[in-house]
């Protein structure tokens, strides 16, 4: 195969994705690479009313649990687990709904607690980092959705 038709044969998908950085260049990104994830509501029409949050991490996987809706196709949450250069973890949550007139709501995990509420430079939200066992203990679903269950050695 050419490296043209390698290079049509790729599909071109967003960073949100974990496609390519920037759509205009279509460069590829490293392995590790910066993910894009939308943090905040949107409106019923389907308007972004939050901020984009871009963080260096590797996708290791995504799981959509649909217990919440009864057709199991039009409301769901989607958690999806990115892998940091440093080892440690983020979880994006994706609260969705394609019924109209109902907004999603989308978190980025985890946030640093602030008692005053101030989260940082213009109030914005500070996140942080789980580490593998902080990770397993706030999401066990995710982890075991994503063939990753807890393990532990007895002996």
């Amino acid at each position: 195969m050419s490296e043209k038709e390698a290079r049509q044969g790729e599909r071109q998908i967003g960073a949100e994705e974990g496609g390519y950085d920037n759509p205009l260049t279509r460069e590829r990104l490293s392995e590790e690479e910066k993910v894009a994830v939308e943090v905040g509501g949107y409106g019923a029409d389907g308007t972004f009313l939050g901020e984009l949050v871009r963080f260096t991490a590797e996708e290791v996987g995504s799981w959509t649990d649909f217990s919440m809706a009864r057709s199991q196709d039009d409301r769901g949450v989607t958690y999806t687990l990115y892998r940091l250069p440093d080892g440690k973890f983020r979880v994006y949550e994706l609260t969705w709904s394609r019924w109209q007139g109902e907004g999603s709501e989308a978190f980025l995990a985890p946030v640093v607690e602030d008692e005053d509420n101030t989260y940082g430079p213009g109030g914005a939200l500070t996140y942080d980092a789980y580490t593998e066992d902080e990770a397993r203990q706030a999401w066990p679903h995710l982890f075991a959705a994503l063939g990753m269950p807890n393990t532990r050695d007895i002996d």
